[in-house]
């Protein structure tokens, strides 16, 4: 029996997916991933034993939503290892979570009561960031975007192997980055909720020349559970306050 390299029964699906090239990177990737947070460790969040958390809540077979981010918050309070998710804290509303908020309750399905996002992962909901760290400097500013590991070649492979899934997903992409994972979703059980990010900047823009719906208009939540609904699903309780 092989070692581990992905939690949670994520290797074999990766495996399938990628060629034997593709996956040497892939065991490469995790040892360079080991060697950062060997010397870089106090400058890098999520903090290591997060670094997977994604893959650990939710395993391959059981995605029914994925909800892709771009990386993680640079303070090490907020960075969970999922996608748009805080931990337990007090002062959670602001920033993306705040228009988060506000479109669940626009869309009918009450107040969120916590930044804690963990529910929506045990639920089947994949919080995943395309890149998995996020490194600041040793003077405490932060960077825009860490490329010091080729977490793409991760994310892209797991977008594509969940394309290739029999079992339907549905795919909510916010933001230009995000949106550039498309072209790996193209198999006709599946569906793509697009919209402009939830940052302040952006959650009341249109993109692509109005293409692409502003975030605070894009009912995502409304979208995708009328969609399981319609696929005998079970539906994602998005706040905990849904009439059973």
């Amino acid at each position: 029996m092989t070692d581990e390299i992905f939690p949670n029964g994520w290797d074999q699906p990766l495996k399938q997916i990628a060629t034997a090239h593709q996956w040497q990177d892939l065991i490469a990737l995790k040892q360079a991933a080991d060697q950062y947070y060997c010397d870089y460790g106090d400058l890098l969040t999520p903090s290591r034993t997060n670094l997977y958390r994604a893959l650990e809540l939710t395993a391959f077979t059981e995605v029914k939503v994925v909800l892709l981010g771009q990386d993680p918050y640079p303070s090490g309070d907020k960075a969970t290892g999922l996608a748009f998710s805080v931990g337990q804290t007090t002062h959670w509303r602001r920033d993306s979570l705040a228009a988060i908020a506000d479109l669940l309750a626009s869309d009918g399905y009450g107040e969120l009561t916590s930044g804690d996002l963990s529910p929506w992962a045990q639920q089947g909901v994949l919080l995943l960031n395309l890149r998995l760290t996020h490194r600041n400097t040793a003077a405490g500013h932060t960077k825009t975007v860490d490329r010091t590991l080729n977490w793409p070649l991760l994310t892209r492979l797991m977008i594509r192997a969940l394309n290739e899934r029999t079992a339907p997903v549905a795919f909510i992409l916010w933001g230009k980055d995000a949106i550039t994972m498309e072209k790996y979703i193209h198999a006709s059980q599946h569906l793509l909720v697009r919209a402009s990010h939830p940052s302040q900047m952006s959650r009341r823009r249109t993109l692509f020349k109005g293409k692409v719906s502003a975030f605070d208009r894009s009912q995502s939540f409304q979208q995708v559970n009328a969609w399981l609904q319609h696929m005998d699903q079970p539906l994602i309780d998005w706040t905990g306050s849904m009439a059973k």
